[in-house]
């Protein structure tokens, strides 16, 4: 197995690298060695994980939950849990991945994460937290999402571990953007660009950077925004990460120049971060997940912001992500359509039926009745 982490190392995410990583499963199988194939089972999940490739993660996953449940270990069991949660999750298959979730927060116990000194990649409670945080707000959750986001910060700070910190403060900025939280936003990353430079750690100083960029962009300041971003998502570009990872910093960017008044460079980057011409698919209904959803709406605000507004086009990529989120049970996702689509109609022989829409989705609302989006909504039904 080292000799697998030494090409991934050196060559990056190759073919080589998992036939590696399957030959020390084979090893450890001939040799009766439950305690050894854990560890290769779980750097090959990661491998899939940092490659895109869920379906091969869902078949690793299943392997270490029926290994993990051999064994009386907590912690493996925490860590297996996750890893098929996480990979059912992208599958669309939430409620099952988001049960074994819940199961993997259960088990997880800090004290252990805190005598793992010498882990490299960041806790699998802290990443855990995380995940769970970002799928509650897209359930509709968000009171919830936020607790989650709080504990993961609260978990990588009592482990004292550097690595689960940035990685929780990146992805806690990260949501609060999404949530519209500015102020939180902007704290997190000013808190992440800290942390990564008194660790050195080029990867999460140039996130950093972009999310810094981000948050100048939306208190109005795309003078300095814009440059800062790029820069981040530059040197980014040049550092040894995995793959498909950088799709993601596509879409940060996107949103960032779509905030600056800038709807042309932002649809070229929505269509790189999403591998495809985003428009095509919405046409030829390419099948629904939380991050198609997602881009609907951001092409939908694209449209209504280009300098001649095309708002039938802005209309109907808000149905289609009002459409896919209703289909998966995102009902956070399914409230920025209906509201758009209420924007969108004003004054209008639709605004009716999108009011409507727009009140039944509310409806459905059990929490998060103070967060920025959900108050904007209360504004627009008048209640």
């Amino acid at each position: 197995m080292s000799a697998a982490r030494a090409i991934m190392t050196v060559r990056g995410y190759t073919p080589d690298v998992e036939d590696r990583f399957e030959k020390a499963v084979a090893l450890a199988d001939d040799a009766g060695a439950l305690p050894q194939k854990f560890p290769v089972l779980r750097s090959l999940a990661s491998l899939h994980f940092q490659r895109g490739e869920p379906i091969k993660g869902e078949v690793v996953g299943r392997e270490l939950v029926a290994l993990a449940e051999s064994q009386a270990d907590p912690a493996l069991r925490s860590e297996a849990y996750y890893v098929l949660g996480s990979n059912l999750v992208m599958l669309n298959q939430l409620d099952e991945g988001m049960d074994l979730l819940e199961k993997a927060l259960d088990l997880f116990d800090p004290a252990v994460a805190q005598a793992d000194t010498y882990r490299i990649g960041p806790s699998p409670g802290v990443v855990t937290l995380t995940t769970t945080a970002f799928v509650r707000f897209f359930f509709g959750e968000a009171d919830t999402a936020r607790q989650c986001a709080d504990r993961a910060l609260e978990v990588a700070h009592q482990i004292e571990h550097p690595h689960s910190l940035v990685y929780a403060l990146y992805h806690v900025a990260l949501l609060a953007l999404w949530r519209q939280d500015l102020a939180d936003a902007s704290a997190r990353s000013d808190e992440l660009r800290a942390a990564a430079d008194a660790q050195d750690y080029a990867v999460w100083r140039s996130l950093a950077m972009v999310l810094q960029g981000m948050c100048r962009i939306a208190f109005g300041d795309p003078e300095h925004g814009i440059p800062m971003m790029e820069e981040g998502a530059a040197i980014y570009a040049t550092l040894k990460t995995p793959p498909g990872f950088m799709s993601g910093v596509s879409m940060l960017r996107c949103m960032g120049h779509l905030m600056a008044g800038k709807p042309e460079r932002a649809l070229e980057l929505l269509n790189e971060s999403m591998g495809y011409n985003v428009e095509a698919a919405a046409i030829n209904q390419v099948s629904s997940t939380p991050f198609s959803a997602m881009a609907m709406v951001t092409l939908g605000d694209i449209h209504a912001s280009l300098p001649e507004p095309d708002g039938e086009a802005a209309v109907g990529f808000y149905e289609e992500g009002k459409a896919q989120s209703r289909e998966l049970g995102l009902l956070g996702i399914e409230l920025q359509a209906a509201s758009r689509l209420v924007q969108a109609h004003q004054g209008g022989p639709g605004e009716a039926a999108a009011r409507d829409d727009l009140q039944s989705a509310y409806d459905q609302l059990t929490e998060g009745f103070d967060e920025p989006m959900v108050v904007m909504v209360r504004q627009q039904l008048g209640v």
